[in-house]
């Protein structure tokens, strides 16, 4: 097997459908409450890239990979111009990353129960 180890050589899906239908979730991410930073709200919810292996210069994750985000939880993943983000991932790795796989998969679970994952016979329970 071949493995890809250069983050521009990984396959990515780019869905504009996929990261529409994410503005106006509730935010999944909720990194912000680490540190008494509330959500800024649904209005301001996109599709953040999680930081990743397949992130790379000029290049994000899979939109496959997309966690809905409000705009304070957003910034806090852009680690290297955000200190209190770079805060929060050196106080509490493992809480950040159990928000971030927890969240990943919250926004996966609603995008299959809004059509726009389609997994053949799946069912959210």
């Amino acid at each position: 097997m071949n493995h890809i180890t250069n983050p521009h050589m990984l396959p990515k899906i780019r869905s504009e459908k996929l990261t529409r239908a994410i503005r106006g979730m509730p935010c999944d991410l909720m990194i912000g409450t680490f540190i008494g930073i509330p959500c800024s709200g649904v209005d301001t919810v996109v599709g953040a890239h999680p930081p990743i292996f397949g992130k790379g210069t000029s290049t994000k994750v899979t939109d496959l990979s997309i966690i809905a985000a409000c705009a304070s939880c957003h910034d806090l993943l852009d680690h290297e111009r955000n200190q209190q983000g770079r805060y929060i991932r050196e106080k509490y790795p493992h809480g950040f990353w159990e928000q971030m796989f927890k969240a990943q998969n919250a926004t996966q679970a609603r995008l299959v129960g809004m059509g726009i994952i389609q997994v053949d016979g799946a069912d959210i329970i």
